[in-house]
């Protein structure tokens, strides 16, 4: 019994552990963009693949992070709320590093 119940610690602390390293890993990269126009948002990231653009619109985006151009990695959460620009969906940061 003793042995069984250990098998399964062992096992329930290894899923732990991968977890962790799994959510540390789920970053997003990106690019800052700065605009001036009147229906854009001052600041967005924009998120790219080989075939779609995405502009995220970060609602808590840090002052040292807002430099046009800067390649960034971030995890997110998606909001619901209205868009505060016409391009970009907003989003809240968890957490951000310069590249």
């Amino acid at each position: 019994m003793r042995i069984v119940s250990f098998i399964l610690f062992v096992g329930l602390l290894h899923s732990c552990c991968t977890t962790k390293e799994k959510m540390t890993n789920d970053f997003t990269s990106g690019t800052i963009v700065h605009s001036t126009d009147e229906n854009d948002c001052a600041y967005t990231i924009k998120v790219s693949n080989t075939e779609n653009v995405l502009y995220l619109d970060p609602i808590n985006l840090e002052n040292m992070y807002m430099k046009d151009g800067l390649k960034v990695q971030f995890q997110y959460k998606s909001l619901k709320m209205k868009n505060r620009c016409n391009k970009a969906n907003p989003i809240s940061l968890t957490k951000m590093t310069k590249e």
